[in-house]
């Protein structure tokens, strides 16, 4: 045991422990680690029989999550990123001579690693100048250049508490600083010099791209600091190195890009004794899927105009059905870029089948006959039948993908037939609109269809809103079936609720009460219904109303482009993300909603409806755009109310994500970091403007999307450092 005074950082420490040691070999493993009891044995025999490998790592498994890799060693873009190879794939342990032989891999992971012990002092271990971060890169590429070998041993597993030790300690800009200083060091250490520029130069553009200028300034200060030393370790491993930065690509030790990383979506667990909801449809590659997929599944992708998902091997999903059923289980699929057959086993609910692939890249199903659980569970794991042929890729596509799949489903006779819903009830929470709500139920009571009634919540409004509602419903009884509510104000979310406790229809249809439908806009949301076939939920199009406000470019843009509403980016008639989950103009059946489905915690503006329809999506309901049903929004606002607005819904967005912590990295969702400088300028320099923004927008004056895009950004970050500010200071 060495007792350090200070905090040399992990290269100069083990290069201490080494020099304190008095074994053979030396054994790195990191302090966030759990070892099986025989890992060592594999490290130590690759050692032994063969002298040309200079170091041997582990195979690592994430410690919270053992079902997922961590790395299959290390390997490297040619940027110079480092990278966990396979980093989030499933792990599947296997028996054939591939996962027993060595892999050949650009550097060891320093997390569990075996050199022998001289070896490692003459070679001065890893760089003393690195603190944390890209040592163990610098030593791999130092050993393959000079003739070694670094390999993976399969049968050496190990559990990785990723991120554990650093991730509690440092934030995560000053990881980065830490990581890219060091990476750009490596560089001109290892690469000839033409790929050392070459690669410099990218990165500084990138970086100036995504403007990071003070991150590059510190990554090139530190770099500046460093030089006179990088220059002469380049001059010592340029003399002496026997590979070429061609043979190390030709290897496939130094690859093209970044491999893509696998959705770490899990399956969502089932409460003991729960029994599921009958839904025997998948499409991977939409929303509705995201709370059945496991582990091995990349993002999805649109192939031939489908939309599907890349599977690896050891790919995990579930479909929810009658329990104890039995009956056919379809998988659509291709196998891509591949002229020749192959073979692929599913294994479902631990009864294993072997599916012969056909050649060519055509679709084809799969059809197996299974049974269900006791609790209507489905359980489908996609395993390679082949070993996998390791070659080098020449594309950017690096993914291990097994086969592309479109379509899961399951068919029985004990499949529920789908009744499409014949009633609805319209949902209205209100506050302080008596001069639009009248027009608002005017319109509904001119409807085509007259399967429906309206349920109007008054939540605690201060105006004259109850006395209208009273009077309405006394002067047109005939017209509408209307039920008043009244309540104190605490936001649409609990409002809501309150209203779903008194509507009987089959469908409930929620819309805004300053939102005027057309006559025919319950008949549309009740046609796509029937039209889909299953239990689905449907978002209708919500437009300005044109007639009776003015519709400015500002207006105009965030009603399609995203802020507010989406439009532009959804194709009629095809499943949506849960993020266009509008309540201004959405049906969802009854039996679906369950008796609160608005969390509580929402009392401000905005994210109720966007983590209902989270919370749906993962429980597999489709939401399918559905322009003709359509409502006109009057709402006159300007570009200052919408600054004012998006205030709000930055200073919100943390109760979805206290709910739904995984939300913070889905692409989906608003960016959650920025540069701080870039925050200060927005902060600084966008409220002053505003006016004379708002005014070229009165005057109907369009400006470049990108200038919208930076105000509303301002307007959110704003709202977000607010409630930042408030949380810590409480």
């Amino acid at each position: 045991m060495l007792a350090e005074p200070h905090n040399h950082g992990f290269g100069r420490a083990n290069l201490l422990g080494a020099q304190a040691a008095r074994g053979e070999y030396l054994a790195l493993l990191n302090s966030d680690t759990e070892v099986a009891a025989d890992w060592l044995l594999p490290l130590l025999r690759s050692l032994q029989n063969d002298s040309q490998i200079a170091a041997a790592c582990s195979l690592l498994r994430l410690m919270d999550r053992p079902m997922l890799l961590n790395a299959r060693g290390g390997g490297m873009s040619r940027l110079g990123y480092g990278y966990d190879i396979d980093f989030g794939l499933p792990y599947v342990e296997r028996a054939d001579a591939q996962d027993v032989t060595e892999v050949d891999v650009l550097f060891p992971s320093g997390a569990a690693m075996l050199m022998r012990r001289s070896e490692f002092l003459e070679l001065g271990g890893f760089d003393p100048a690195y603190f944390m971060y890209h040592e163990d890169v610098d030593l791999g590429w130092r050993l393959w250049l000079l003739g070694r070998r670094v390999v993976l041993c399969p049968r050496s597993v190990v559990l990785h508490a990723f991120g554990g030790t650093t991730g509690a300690e440092m934030a995560a800009g000053w990881r980065d600083v830490m990581g890219n200083r060091h990476h750009l060091r490596t560089l001109w250490k290892h690469y000839e010099f033409r790929h050392a520029v070459g690669a410099t130069l990218r990165l500084l553009r990138d970086w100036m791209r995504g403007g990071h200028f003070l991150f590059a300034a510190r990554v090139l200060w530190w770099n500046l600091l460093q030089i006179t030393d990088t220059w002469r370790q380049r001059r010592l491993i340029q003399n002496t190195r026997s590979l070429t930065d061609a043979e190390l690509i030709a290897r496939g030790l130094i690859s093209l890009c970044v491999p893509a990383a696998p959705d770490l979506s899990v399956v969502d667990p089932l409460p003991p004794g729960v029994t599921l909801a009958n839904n025997p449809w998948l499409w991977p590659g939409r929303s509705s899927a995201i709370g059945r997929l496991g582990p091995g599944w990349y993002l999805p992708e649109d192939v031939q105009g489908t939309l599907v998902r890349g599977a690896a091997d050891g790919a995990i999903a579930r479909l929810d059905v009658t329990p104890n059923s039995s009956g056919t289980l379809r998988i659509r699929l291709r196998r891509p870029n591949l002229a020749c057959g192959g073979r692929l086993q599913v294994v479902c609910n631990e009864v294993l089948h072997d599916c012969l692939l056909l050649a060519g890249t055509d679709w084809q199903e799969l059809c197996l006959q299974v049974t269900a659980d006791q609790l209507g569970s489905l359980n489908i794991t996609l395993l390679r039948a082949e070993p996998e042929v390791a070659a080098p890729r020449w594309d950017w596509d690096l993914r291990h993908v097994l086969c592309e799949v479109s379509e899961i489903s399951f068919q029985s006779s004990d499949t529920p037939t789908y009744v499409a819903p014949r009633s609805v009830t319209v949902l209205i929470t209100t506050f302080n609109r008596q001069d639009i709500l009248g027009h608002t139920l005017d319109a509904l009571s001119r409807q085509t269809c007259r399967e429906f009634d309206v349920v109007v919540v008054n939540d605690g409004s201060t105006d004259d809103t109850w006395e209208l509602l009273q009077s309405w419903k006394a002067d047109r009884f005939a017209s509408l079936r209307l039920t008043i509510l009244t309540q104190p104000n605490t936001g649409q979310g609990l409002a809501r609720n309150h209203g779903l406790a008194h509507a009987h229809g089959d469908l409930v249809l929620f819309i805004g009460d300053d939102t005027i439908p057309e006559p025919d806009f319950i008949e549309q949301h009740l046609r796509c219904h029937a039209d889909a076939g299953m239990p689905c939920a449907v978002v209708g199009y919500t437009d300005w109303d044109r007639s009776a406000m003015h519709v400015t470019p500002f207006l105009a843009y965030v009603n399609e482009g995203g802020h507010q509403f989406g439009y532009r980016y959804m194709k009629d008639g095809s499943d949506v993300p849960y993020t266009c989950c509008y309540t201004s103009n959405l049906s969802v059946p009854r039996a679906v909603l369950g008796e609160e489905p608005f969390d509580p915690s929402f009392r401000t503006y905005g994210w109720e409806d966007i983590e209902l329809g989270y919370r749906l999506s993962r429980r597999g309901l489709r939401l399918i755009y559905h322009r003709a049903a359509r409502v006109h929004h009057r709402h006159p606002m300007s570009l200052r109310d919408f600054y004012a607005r998006q205030i709000k819904v930055g200073a919100a967005i943390g109760s979805i994500y206290a709910l739904h912590p995984q939300l913070e990295h889905d692409p989906l969702m608003p960016p959650q970091h920025r540069p701080r400088w870039w925050r200060g300028f927005l902060a600084l320099c966008i409220p002053p403007l505003l006016p004379f923004l708002d005014l070229l927008d009165r005057l109907s004056l369009p400006m470049p999307e990108r200038v919208y895009r930076i105000v509303l950004s301002a307007g959110f970050w704003a709202g977000r450092d607010r409630a930042t500010s408030a949380g810590s200071g409480a």
